[in-house]
């Protein structure tokens, strides 16, 4: 979401809102000082949320935290490459239940 600008503290916060609205049992947030305020948000409203660093395997820090039969929406900036991510998720999926 870093697309947004001046905008980006508004919709991160909308984006906090609605997962907090919506219940989502787990939140793995990836990103900078945008996300940390996600992520604290998410945690002060009783709900699960973890922050992963960017520098390391994507994937498989995001896998660690997966329980079969979990739905994963893998949403951010494009500048952070997640469609890769999302991509090697469903692959890493695949290969189990192969």
């Amino acid at each position: 979401m870093a697309e947004l600008g001046g905008e980006a503290a508004l919709w991160h916060d909308k984006v906090a809102r609605a997962v907090i609205s919506h219940r989502v049992h787990h939140t793995i947030g990836i990103g900078g000082p945008h996300t940390q305020q996600v992520i604290v948000t998410i945690r002060d409203s009783g709900l699960d949320a973890t922050g992963v660093d960017p520098a390391n395997d994507l994937a498989h820090q995001i896998d660690t935290h997966l329980q079969p039969g979990d739905v994963v929406l893998v949403k951010g900036a494009n500048a952070l490459g997640l469609e890769t991510v999302a991509r090697e998720l469903a692959a890493m999926r695949v290969q189990r239940d192969a």
